[in-house]
């Protein structure tokens, strides 16, 4: 997998209907109607997501970013 940008996991984020809430700097914090759990992005736009933290918010949201990514 390439390296993806916050900003691209931002965009994913929002054609899979989810909402910011909050923000907190550098801190992004979104949250789905149907989804009890909230996700945050931390790094600016032109920062690099890590690969673990993509994974790991991937799990945590149960669905996969990869397709809407690409």
């Amino acid at each position: 997998m390439e390296k993806v940008k916050v900003r691209d996991v931002k965009k994913a984020l929002r054609l899979c209907n989810w909402v910011l809430v909050f923000v907190d700097g550098d801190r992004y914090r979104y949250r789905h109607p149907a989804v009890l759990d909230s996700i945050t992005i931390i790094g600016r736009d032109n920062d690099y997501v890590s690969r673990a933290n993509l994974e790991f918010m991937e799990r945590q949201l149960g669905l996969s970013l990869r397709p809407v990514l690409a």
